[in-house]
């Protein structure tokens, strides 16, 4: 790759597969359908953007995997907290008191009752001020681990599919 950045494809393809992983109907296949298909996207826009390229590497596929994948991580991360912020209320803290029920039922002793608080806390500050630095730490830190799991065989895959294009003169 040496002729355009990788990175306004991945960030273009990034953006849209955040704003679709927000869409609650769609939200329950962000990890497994539409991370990988944004990888997807933005090795297919780079390929469009540059009309003399040949074929993506194995490096190639992992660099927009990474890419691509932390940017979808912290763009719906970012759009979370800010509609965490607006609404003052968010998937978390609706499904906390199941939460619970399935913490206690697990029966881990005392570190279930800390838990809890710690839950509580998190919650109690979305409600009321719309912003809760240890919510946005884990759901950044949570979204940027899986996001990127799932970004590597989308990434992969993405590169047989356009190298095979290539190779079939498609």
């Amino acid at each position: 790759m040496n002729k355009k950045s990788i990175f306004l494809p991945s960030m273009v393809a990034a953006y849209a597969g955040a704003v679709l992983i927000t869409v609650p109907g769609l939200k329950n296949f962000g990890c497994c359908l539409i991370v990988p298909a944004t990888v997807a996207g933005a090795m297919y826009f780079y390929k469009r953007l540059n009309p003399g390229f040949n074929s993506f590497t194995l490096k190639d596929a992992l660099k927009f995997s990474l890419l691509t994948g932390s940017l979808v991580a912290i763009t719906r991360s970012l759009i979370d907290i800010v509609l965490s912020f607006i609404f003052r209320s968010n998937d978390f803290t609706v499904t906390l008191p199941e939460m619970e029920k399935v913490l206690r039922e697990m029966a881990l002793g005392n570190t279930v009752e800390e838990a809890i608080k710690l839950l509580r806390v998190m919650a109690s500050d979305i409600e009321n001020s719309g912003f809760s630095f240890l919510y946005s730490f884990f759901s950044i830190a949570g979204n940027l681990i899986l996001d990127i799991i799932f970004a590597i065989p989308g990434g992969l895959f993405a590169r047989n599919i356009l190298n095979k294009r290539q190779d079939l003169g498609i």
